[in-house]
This record gives C-alpha cells, sequence and structure tokens, in this order.
C-alpha cells in the first residue's frame, strides 16, 4: 500500500473524484493507495438529490453559502465540506476487496489515526447526524466522518469524510437547511447535532493537515 498526502492546496472535489477513479482502474492486482488530501468548501449532492423537487433551489443556497456544488456518485445525504474537513480516500482495483471489507480497511485507517491524535474513536451509525451510515466515525458519541464508496469493474474509490476543525453545529445548520430546501419545506431552526470535530473533540488546535499526516492503513 502506498501514501499520496497532499497537504499544500485545496482541491477541487469533482476533478480530484474523477481522477481518484481513473488512478484506481489503473493499479495491478494487490496494489492500493491512500489518498489524503484537503478540499475545497464543497456541498456534495448524491443522483438522488438531483431528482428532487427543490434541487436547482438547493444548488442555488449551497453557492449562496460558499460551497461549490458537486454531485457525487456514491451513495449517502448531501453533505458540507469547508476549509475544516480534510478528505482521506482508499483507492483499489476492481473487485481488489468485497463492498463491507473496503469500507472497513479505511474506517480502520481512520480509528487508528485518531488514536495517535490521543482520541478514541468508534464506528457505527449516529442517529441524527447529517448523512448517517454505517460507517460513520464518532468520539464519545458524536460524528467527526463519514465514508461512502464508489465501485466499478476496474475499480474502488472508499472516501471518507473528515471534520478536523471548527464546531459542528454550523454544519448540521447548513446541511438541514439544504435538505429542507431540496423537500421544499421548512428547515428545522434547531436541528439534531450530534456531530463535532476532532480538534473540538480533543480540546486543541488540530490542523487539517496534522491529520492527513497521521493516516496510514495499519
Amino acid at each position: 500500500m502506498r501514501r499520496w498526502v497532499e497537504p499544500d492546496r485545496r482541491q477541487d472535489v469533482a476533478e480530484t473524484f474523477a481522477a481518484e477513479l481513473a488512478l484506481a482502474g489503473k493499479l495491478p492486482p494487490g496494489d492500493s493507495l491512500l489518498h489524503a488530501w484537503l478540499p475545497q468548501p464543497t456541498l456534495l449532492f448524491t443522483q438522488r438529490d438531483t431528482r428532487a423537487p427543490g434541487f436547482d433551489a438547493a444548488t442555488a443556497a449551497a453557492t449562496g453559502m460558499g460551497y461549490a456544488p458537486v454531485v457525487r456518485v456514491s451513495g449517502g445525504e448531501a453533505v458540507p465540506l469547508d476549509i475544516g474537513t480534510a478528505c482521506v480516500d482508499l483507492l483499489l482495483p476492481g473487485e481488489a476487496l468485497p463492498l463491507r471489507a473496503a469500507f472497513d480497511a479505511l474506517a480502520q485507517a481512520l480509528v487508528a489515526a485518531v488514536a495517535e491524535l490521543g482520541l478514541t474513536a468508534t464506528v457505527g451509525r449516529v442517529e441524527g447526524a447529517y448523512c448517517p451510515g454505517d460507517y460513520d466515525i464518532a468520539v464519545g458519541g458524536l460524528k467527526f466522518a463519514g465514508l461512502a464508496q464508489r465501485r466499478t469493474q476496474q475499480a474502488i474509490a472508499v472516501h471518507s469524510f473528515v471534520l478536523v476543525q471548527g464546531p459542528g453545529r454550523p454544519r448540521c445548520l447548513d446541511a438541514a437547511r439544504i435538505a429542507a430546501t431540496l423537500q421544499q419545506v421548512e428547515a428545522p431552526a434547531n436541528p439534531a447535532c450530534p456531530v463535532t470535530s476532532l480538534a473540538a473533540a480533543a480540546g486543541r488546535l488540530i490542523r487539517p493537515e496534522e491529520f492527513l499526516q497521521a493516516v496510514r492503513l495499519p
């Protein structure tokens, strides 16, 4: 397994996802690549979101909130990525690992990285968090990361979106506003927010670049 860490620039998320999938498709059998990078502020929509009645209004709202709207091909729900977010992605050749094993590999890498920062993380759905899933990663019951996966016959890309800096509440408010706009309903004034960042959980400064350097496959 190789590591590719890019801590010095913020990247276009759509371009990076496309480049990762193409790169994964060229990996030889038995090879893998862990790509750690920083995203530009982006609101990740899903293919399902594009069929929602308020999709056009939601993309306009995301732009007005300072996010570049991007439609991802992996599943989940709409997710905001900001300057306190880091991305760590596991790239594999097609059929290298079953679906859950690929998720497990990246999840355990993130748990190990968090341990290096002095925190204990758990893997499992965090009810009430935005974009909940079986591979939510939490500290003290509060979600700080989520995983998604894209698979083709030639390539596997497991994506993670990690909140490294900043409070959870503003992200929850943004996610709730976008979710409500997609469905053309009123956004809740005080949405549930079992969400945090690593720095908030640790009570100290943790830079996204510091987290990227800590991540490696066990």
